[in-house]
C-alpha cells in the first residue's frame, strides 16, 4: 500500500477522490450496495459528483473521532486516519478511519440505527460493510482488521479475517469497472433498481398498445418475407414489374475466403466464392407507360 498525504474531508481530498474508486464504492460495483447500483455509481463518477450527505452520514462523521479515541484507549492502539492506495491498482484507494501500522491493524468505524444495532448484537455485519472491509484488506495487504460499531456511548469491535477469494474477486471487479466502464465511458448493465416503476393507467394503456402493435408487426414481417419468396419464385430469375411493384434481380460477387488472403502476392478476386443473386422489391410510385 502507498500512503497519500491528504486530510480526509478537506477540499483537496474531495477533488483527489473524483475519478478514483474507493473502498466504499466496491459494494456498489459488486451489486450488493443498498444505496447505489453499478450504473448509478458509474454515472456519479463520470459526472464528477460527490455522494449527497444525509443525516446518518453527518452523524457518523461527528461520532467517528470519539469512537476512534475510545478504541485506542481501551486497546492501547494508535490508530489514525490515512488515505491509502493499492500497490497494483493506482486508481483504487481507501480512506481508512484508523490504522496502526506498527502492529498491522486497521479499523472501520460504523454507527447506525436500530437495524444495524440488532445485527451487531448478534455479531453480524451487513454484506455491504463486509465488502468494504475486504476491500480495505485488499489494499493494506493485512491478514485481518477490526470492524468497530459505536452506538454513541460504547464500542463493539468485531475482528474480520481477510478472504483471499473475496479479495481476488474484488480486485477483478474493480479493474473491470475501471477499464471497461469508466475509461471507455460505457455504462455497466442496469439492475432492477435502476428502473423507475410506472403503474398509472396512462402508462399501462400505452404499454399494452405497444405490445399489440409489436405482435402485429412481427406477424406482418413474417408474412412479408413469405410473399417475397413466392414472388421471387414466380419471377423465374427475371427482373419483373407489375401490380404496382418492381422486383429487381442483381448479382453479387462471391465472398472473399479470408483465410487464403494470408498467402502473399495473390489476387483476392481469385479466391471469391460462387456468385449469388439477390432480389429487391420496391413500390412503384410513378406509372410506367
Amino acid at each position: 500500500m502507498i500512503e497519500r498525504k491528504l486530510l480526509q474531508g478537506s477540499k483537496e481530498w474531495k477533488e483527489w477522490r473524483k475519478g478514483r474508486i474507493g473502498s466504499s464504492d466496491v459494494a456498489a460495483i459488486m451489486g450488493v450496495s443498498p444505496y447505489e447500483t453499478p450504473y448509478q455509481l458509474w454515472r456519479r463518477m463520470v459526472e464528477g459528483k460527490e455522494v449527497e450527505e444525509n443525516e446518518a452520514m453527518r452523524r457518523g462523521k461527528e461520532l467517528e473521532p470519539f469512537a476512534r479515541s475510545i478504541y485506542n484507549d481501551i486497546y492501547e492502539m494508535e490508530c489514525i486516519p490515512k488515505v491509502l492506495i493499492d500497490d497494483e491498482l493506482p486508481y483504487f484507494h481507501a480512506s481508512v478511519d484508523g490504522i496502526d501500522e506498527s502492529i498491522d491493524n486497521v479499523i472501520e468505524i460504523k454507527t447506525g440505527g436500530r437495524r444495524l444495532q440488532e445485527m451487531i448484537d448478534q455479531m453480524k455485519i451487513p454484506d455491504h460493510h463486509m465488502i468494504q472491509c475486504q476491500a480495505i484488506l485488499a489494499i493494506t495487504g493485512y491478514d485481518k482488521m477490526t470492524y468497530v460499531y459505536y452506538d454513541g456511548e460504547n464500542i463493539t469491535p468485531i475482528e474480520i479475517q481477510a478472504s483471499k477469494q473475496k479479495i481476488k474477486s474484488i480486485k477483478k471487479e474493480v479493474a473491470t469497472f475501471w477499464n471497461e466502464y469508466l475509461l471507455k465511458l460505457v455504462a455497466p448493465p442496469l439492475m432492477e433498481k435502476d428502473y423507475r416503476v410506472r403503474d398509472d393507467d396512462a402508462w399501462k394503456e400505452k404499454a399494452v398498445a405497444y405490445q399489440d402493435v409489436y405482435r402485429l408487426a412481427d406477424i406482418y414481417s413474417k408474412e412479408k418475407e413469405k410473399i417475397k419468396k413466392e414472388l421471387i419464385e414466380m419471377a423465374e430469375g427475371f427482373s419483373t414489374i407489375g401490380g404496382g411493384i418492381k422486383l429487381t434481380s442483381y448479382g453479387r460477387p462471391g465472398s472473399i475466403q479470408a483465410a487464403k488472403l494470408k498467402e502473399a502476392g495473390l489476387n483476392p478476386d481469385d479466391f471469391r466464392g460462387s456468385p449469388s443473386t439477390s432480389y429487391k422489391i420496391t413500390e412503384i410510385k410513378e406509372i410506367i407507360s
